[in-house]
């Protein structure tokens, strides 16, 4: 939510991921040191690297696709990356089959998010002004889009591997990995024109800093006891299904048919989810 307001209220989205990777960074040093977990172990360094790096990859790639095309299928295609940690959920440490309704549920989940993402696609382009042209363009950013998915599911893929294999150094890996995509996306804050201070930019980077500690925390700890084939279809598909019922509800957005189908589906999938958890 504050990252949109940012944005509309001319927010530059590197600077205040800067300020949201620092404070999130900090607040998890602070509290992983408190707790005892190790900051400077090789591991958590190691996961913690890989992790960053491809968070500061996924935005420099996010920021590119929707320059130049439309937001739902760029978000869908980020959000498509739970692939990756869902299949090496079954491959790692002991590989096995999953469950008929494991399927079923993943694979709602997915396409509640293709449905959700061309819906957004098709309201904006039912909007006077939109040019014709969007659907060239996005064909045009395949390779980028294509890319995309594949760092923002190494990225996932990486946090429930560490989740498992680091499931006592939680807050230290959310400590380590922000530091690492803090310094990676600093270069591009430098190159941003007038690279100044501003509150719209720094007040939502620190307080989504201090929640990004908490949910990152809760999917790290999440994944280690449940399974990412749960936790990461849960994390990415809830808030969007929550946000257009709140939209439609409380503030009147109007849903189509493919936006009510997603949100049908994603909540039949997350459900089935549930079930194979129990």
């Amino acid at each position: 939510m504050l990252n949109r307001w940012t944005v509309r209220h001319d927010g530059r989205p590197a600077i205040y991921s800067f300020w949201l990777l620092l404070v999130s960074a900090s607040v998890g040093g602070v509290l992983a040191a408190a707790f005892g977990q190790p900051l400077l172990s090789r591991e958590v360094w190691l996961f913690g690297s890989i992790i960053g790096l491809c968070y500061a990859g996924c935005l420099k790639l996010m920021l590119f696709c929707l320059q130049h095309g439309p937001s739902g299928p760029v978000v869908a295609v980020n959000n498509m990356g739970l692939v990756w940690p869902v299949t090496a959920a079954f491959l790692f440490p002991d590989p096995r089959l999953p469950s008929f309704l494991t399927v079923l549920g993943v694979l709602s989940v997915c396409a509640a998010l293709i449905l959700l993402g061309v819906a957004r696609k098709s309201a904006r382009n039912a909007t006077p002004g939109n040019s014709a042209g969007t659907g060239s363009r996005a064909r045009s950013l395949g390779p980028a889009m294509f890319l995309l998915w594949v760092v923002a599911g190494l990225s996932m893929m990486f946090q429930a591997i560490a989740a498992k294999r680091l499931p006592n150094s939680p807050l230290a890996l959310v400590s380590v990995m922000s530091f690492v995509a803090c310094a990676a996306v600093l270069p591009m804050c430098v190159r941003t024109s007038r690279p100044r201070v501003r509150p719209n930019e720094v007040v939502p980077g620190i307080i989504t800093g201090m929640v990004q500690v908490i949910t990152a925390f809760a999917i790290l700890v999440g994944t280690a006891r449940l399974g990412a084939q749960i936790v990461f279809p849960f994390v990415i598909a809830t808030p969007i299904i929550i946000m257009l019922m709140v939209g439609h509800f409380a503030y009147k957005d109007r849903l189509g048919r493919l936006a009510w189908a997603g949100c049908l589906l994603g909540a039949l999938g997350l459900v089935l989810l549930v079930l194979t958890g129990t």
